[in-house]
């Protein structure tokens, strides 16, 4: 297996930086033209300085416009997530085939425009291996390439755009004589008529251990609670050593703790052709407990992980029926018998493909009962497929670790030991083609209130866990770790956690009594914090909803925690201010920070901003006479 990495890439992350530190400003003086703020400066926000300063070099050339993107850090295009300086053991779990920084928009001001994989294949220093499309990289390199892609705009920006790029936390918006003034950690920033928030995931845990020590109540002398684990160094250069260590949390973020905990403290994995082997360095955990609400690991992603039969029922014109209805739909009554007929179908089609069998193509379209009565024929043991065992599989062992150890095992695995195991581990490809057209029937409120409640609560993370879990590649270190007897999945699912002071230890409780079944004094926190009540939000969003009465968004009875935003993504109450990516999370679903088409608000935006200020039309704001 393949997986790039930014050694290879240190002359245009070199380059990069030097590029970016140019437009770095902290320069708060009043600008007499334009100027649109853009507070959060990872993908979300390079993607809307890319697409504004096009979209604006395209129909108003001569006019002038400033830029002004604000970012927590120096991290600009790259965000936390992909920043360029993180160890390469953190991979990204898409294949470089599927992220690029580009729009296909005909308004551009870059001409030659590259993916991720055209990069990689130009830009490599000293090597001449042609990477593949389904091979992987680290977050750390994808990073580079976004800063890259950033640094391309900048450099081709015209003399009528500037852009000031602005290292500092903004904690308020105020308007002012119809402007918003922003104002950050080191002062004010003047007159902006529009603003666009990509925050990213900038959400507090507000459950009672984290206000615990939060409140500096709880000395931390003897007791160590990592409550988020990025920079990933916070881990790394911890002193655990022989210690036990609780992880909070199985998803995605679990992987990089344990790594963090493993290989960033100089262990090793060793391959061979059909597994990986640990290494140890001495300087790692003795043991890593991790417990979550289900107590399940999420199902490895594939390298490429297209679906190769295309949606036989969860189709445009089922989306479009449905859509027409023009009422509130039942998720569970409406959408999910059709989800698992899908399932059905994929399943028993791929099981066909792999015994070399196509009879189905006889038929078209083929109906669910003659592939599964095929697919029986063809293979006795075959059948049907029950969605709900594979979101929720009640796993099987002698112990409750070696059952996970199994489930792990048999999705690493399952392309060596028969047919229909290889066609369960095809099915992680079903959900992401079913999202495609499925976020049109759930965003902005359209299932009932009840029904995306149960959706969000009891849907949405197992489809995630078996769709969009990390590379292959780092489940087989998990798999590894679990050998070298230092990774344990002993916990059984829905433990309580509690932390007992007079002790100073984290336990663990079974959840049918409240018997200890794990301590220790260290505990890490592997989940991202979501929008949830009021207080769970950044002082920005707390800020906006005080003083200028942004309500949060609810659908019927439930509130998912997020603002009320209109189609366009903007604030009803503050229709300069629009959102884009995370916070937009509730009423839309799941906005992956990479992605340029997911949930796009930002292309609207930049045409709105030159509708309503370069051609002075419908204008929101009346007080922008200089562009007349």
């Amino acid at each position: 297996m393949k997986v790039w990495s930014k050694q290879a890439f240190a002359e245009v992350k070199e380059e990069n930086e030097a590029l970016l530190a140019e437009f770095v400003s902290l320069d708060n003086k009043p600008y007499p033209h334009l100027q649109i703020g853009i507070i959060g400066g990872g993908p979300k926000g390079a993607y809307a300085i890319e697409r504004l300063a096009s979209v604006w070099y395209t129909h108003a050339p001569n006019k002038p416009l400033k830029i002004v993107c604000f970012n927590t850090d120096y991290s600009f295009g790259s965000g936390p997530n992909y920043q360029p300086d993180q160890p390469d053991y953190l991979l990204v779990n898409y294949s470089l085939g599927n992220v690029t920084f580009w729009t296909d928009d005909s308004e551009q001001l870059v001409g030659e425009r590259e993916s991720l994989f055209d990069f990689i294949r130009g830009h490599q220093e000293g090597r001449y291996e042609a990477p593949h499309p389904d091979e992987l990289c680290s977050r750390s390199l994808t990073g580079i390439y976004l800063q890259h892609c950033l640094c391309r705009v900048l450099r081709a920006l015209p003399e009528t755009i500037s852009v000031q790029l602005v290292p500092n936390t903004v904690n308020y918006i105020e308007k002012r004589d119809g402007q918003l003034d922003l104002f950050t950690e080191t002062g004010r920033l003047y007159s902006f008529e529009e603003v666009l928030l990509s925050t990213g995931h900038t959400y507090s845990f507000q459950d009672e251990l984290s206000r615990q020590f939060k409140s500096g109540n709880v000395s931390t002398d003897d007791t160590s609670y990592v409550e988020h684990i990025y920079p990933i160094t916070r881990l790394s250069q911890a002193d655990y050593g022989g210690k036990d260590v609780l992880v909070r949390g199985m998803g995605l973020t679990f992987v990089d703790a344990v790594l963090g905990l493993t290989e960033g403290k100089g262990g090793t994995f060793l391959e061979d052709t059909e597994s990986l082997t640990y290494v140890p360095s001495g300087k790692e955990p003795r043991g890593i407990f991790p417990f979550s609400r289900t107590g399940l690991p999420m199902i490895g992603r594939e390298a490429g992980g297209m679906l190769q039969e295309r949606l036989r029922y969860f189709t445009d014109t089922f989306v479009a029926g449905l859509l027409s209805i023009n009422r509130q739909l039942d998720f569970e009554e409406e959408i999910l018998p059709v989800i698992e007929k899908e399932y059905r179908y994929q399943f028993a089609s791929n099981l066909l493909n792999r015994l070399g069998l196509k009879k189905w193509e006889e038929v078209s379209p083929p109906s669910l009962e003659a592939v599964e009565a095929w697919a029986l024929a063809a293979y006795p043991g075959f059948e049907p497929f029950v969605l709900q065992e594979y979101l929720s599989p009640k796993l099987i062992g002698k112990t409750r670790h070696s059952s996970v150890v199994e489930y792990i095992s048999g999705n690493i695995h399952s392309e060596n030991r028969d047919v229909i195991s290889g066609a369960f581990r095809e099915m992680s490809g079903v959900w992401r083609a079913i999202y495609l057209n499925f976020k049109a029937l759930y965003n902005f409120g359209g299932l009932t209130g009840e029904s995306q409640r149960v959706f969000d609560t009891h849907y949405f993370g197992s489809f995630q866990r078996v769709s969009y879990g990390p590379p292959m590649w780092n489940m087989r270190k998990i798999l590894a770790l679990a050998a070298a007897g230092i990774l344990r999945f002993d916990i059984a699912p829905a433990a309580t956690l509690r932390f007992h002071a007079k002790e100073r230890t984290f336990q663990v409780l079974s959840p049918q009594s409240t018997e200890v079944i794990a301590e220790s004094n260290i505990l890490v926190n592997a989940r991202i914090a979501k929008s949830g009540a009021k207080n769970s939000h950044p002082k920005i969003y707390q800020h906006l909803h005080q003083t200028y009465q942004i309500g949060l968004y609810h659908n019927e009875s439930y509130r998912p925690g997020c603002f009320a935003i209109t189609s366009e993504g903007r604030l009803p109450n503050m229709k300069e201010v629009t959102l884009t990516g995370t916070p937009t999370e509730g009423v839309t679903l799941d906005n992956e920070s990479l992605s340029r088409t997911n949930n796009n608000f930002i292309t609207p935006w930049a045409k709105k901003i030159i509708k309503n200020y370069a051609f002075n039309t419908s204008q929101i704001n009346s007080y922008c006479p200089f562009l007349d």
